[in-house]
């Protein structure tokens, strides 16, 4: 019922602001549009990838463990959402202001085609930050495809005829980096590392090349966090729409994909409360005027039917009412107004002093 009352609000809008300007074909005019919120939901997802190590089939025989991956798997889970908001021009709320008048006020529209102020001059020039060097965090590495790159197997192993042979060859090596390293933390050696630092690197070596032998055995999992983006235009209240899902195969899916799990949107529209027109404000009407927004407003809330991601209230510009100022205001009085190109809403309204 309230989805309803929305649209038959929106269609009455339409309705009474077309009826008050008409351009036609050819005709020279000014255009500009009230603006209209996109949701950008920035998605965290984390991928994780197993890959299975040459020698898995000899785990339990010379390492004398099971717990060993056996084939290429890749899984997706996610993690957060975060929520943005872009401003878009609303194609079904554009307003003409016709260029035959005899007076026309120093119009200024910003690159989106929104109207951002009448009879003054504003700074429409976006201010980017410094480039800075992306961070690790920002940008994770890209996982590593599956190459060719030699093992890290020395010439005894290489040289060995069949594969239980090479397994068995670094299986040994393995042994003896473990036997290594515990005579140095007992100090059971002819030359000990010259400080505490020297001793830390040293381990550290035999520890990184002690995981990537037991790797060729049990296999290896490589993790990379990933952001996926999914934009959604509101246009009415929703309730439990499936805005996106997530396929543990795949990552973020379409909603027709039943391969993933739903993940929900549900928004409530709340719109700006105006009082009926009167006959006495019928009659003050003129044919030419600007218009600017009364913001509606919607209560967002984003979770998969256990955890909830992220609720928040948010001004929602589609949702709201266009009101008029007339040209005259501006044209005979030299009114300066300006506006929110992120609401439409009207910020301010004022009258040079030499007029007043």
């Amino acid at each position: 019922m309230r989805n309803r009352l929305i649209a038959v609000y929106c269609l009455l809008c339409c309705v009474m602001l077309s009826s008050a300007q008409n351009i036609y074909e050819g005709q020279s005019a000014i255009v500009y549009s009230m603006p209209k919120s996109v949701l950008v939901f920035e998605v965290e997802m984390e991928k994780q990838i197993q890959e299975p190590g040459p020698f898995y089939l000899y785990a339990k025989r010379f390492l004398g463990t099971s717990d060993v991956i056996t084939e290429h798997t890749e899984n997706y889970r996610m993690l957060n959402v975060h929520m943005k908001v872009k401003t878009v021009a609303d194609a079904t709320r554009q307003y003409v202001i016709p260029l035959n008048m005899k007076d026309l006020p120093s119009i200024q529209i910003n690159d989106n085609g929104i109207l951002c102020s009448i009879n003054k001059q504003m700074d429409l020039v976006k201010k980017y930050p410094s480039k800075k060097h992306p961070s690790k965090k920002d940008h994770p590495k890209p996982l590593k495809e599956k190459d060719d790159n030699l093992m890290p197997l020395g010439e005894e192993q290489m040289q060995a005829n069949s594969i239980a042979k090479m397994a068995e060859g670094v299986a040994q090596q393995i042994y003896r980096i473990r036997e290594n390293r515990l005579s140095l933390l007992m100090g059971d050696v002819d030359v000990l590392p010259a400080d505490g630092e020297a001793l830390k690197i040293t381990l550290e070596r035999l520890d990184r090349e002690e995981r990537e032998l037991c790797e060729l055995f049990v296999g290896k999992t490589i993790t990379e966090r990933q952001m996926q983006v999914v934009e959604y235009t509101p246009y009415q209240s929703v309730e439990n729409h499936v805005l996106f899902r997530v396929s543990p195969l795949l990552g973020i899916v379409p909603s027709s994909d039943l391969s993933g799990a739903p993940v929900y949107l549900t928004l409530q529209a709340k719109l700006p409360e105006f009082l009926p027109e009167t006959k006495k404000s019928a009659q003050n009407k003129e044919n030419t005027v600007f218009y600017y927004n009364s913001p509606g407003s919607a209560m967002i809330t984003l979770s998969d039917g256990m955890q909830t991601y992220l609720t928040r209230e948010l001004p929602m510009p589609q949702f709201g009412l266009s009101i008029p100022l007339p040209m005259s205001l501006f044209v005979k009085e030299s009114y300066e107004a300006t506006f929110n190109p992120k609401t439409g809403v009207l910020l301010q309204l004022t009258q040079p002093q030499e007029n007043k």
